[in-house]
């Protein structure tokens, strides 16, 4: 219920004190005073603006409070997605890759970075290329190109070569994301 009730009483904690320093800030400078960060309000997530109408110590405000709790929820609801989705990438056994038209790499999972024995580090100076056995390099390209044409490619067999030379075999499947008909980058899955 609002009627009845004094304004500052509707912020508890903290943003009691910030709204009275919001109110104090509008009036001492004339000017209107946002609070672009939500603040949680029972259970309500607001934007709130502050117009003082003069520069008077007794002025009056215009207040414009926007309730934004539904974005701010579903903001935090992707959020806890993304955090899922990137957990089971991270921590499946299969090897994982993001790789440009040109070979270079935008992405590796931790089980790609364990069984090929490569750091975060090496990335930007090896390519796909580098990582496929010579024995297997030139079907691995034609695959490569049917990739980049087609948007997906399965049952792709191969060898990688690890860091410190063993040779991985794997077997896996692939997709290309394209944007304006163009691709972006590939993601294979071995």
């Amino acid at each position: 219920q609002i009627l009845g009730n004094r304004f500052f009483d509707f912020f508890k904690g903290d943003n009691h004190q910030y709204m009275i320093d919001l109110f104090a800030g509008a009036c001492r400078e004339s000017t209107i005073k946002k609070k672009i960060h939500p603040l949680k309000v029972a259970n309500r997530f607001l934007t709130i603006k502050v117009c003082p109408l003069d520069k008077s110590p007794e002025s009056s405000f215009i207040i414009m409070m926007r309730d934004i709790t539904e974005r701010k929820l579903a903001e935090e609801s992707l959020l806890k997605s993304e955090e899922h989705y990137r957990d089971l990438i991270e921590n499946t056994n299969d090897m994982v890759q993001n790789v440009t038209p040109d070979g270079l790499f935008l992405y590796v999972n931790n089980a790609w970075k364990n069984t090929l024995g490569y750091q975060e580090d090496d990335l930007g100076s090896i390519t796909l290329q580098d990582i496929i056995a010579p024995d297997h390099l030139e079907q691995y390209m034609q695959n490569f190109s049917i990739l980049l044409e087609k948007g997906n490619i399965d049952n792709v067999e191969t060898t990688f070569l690890a860091k410190d030379g063993r040779r991985v075999q794997v077997l896996g499947s692939a997709s290309c994301r394209f944007e304006n008909d163009r691709p972006i980058y590939t993601r294979g899955i071995f």
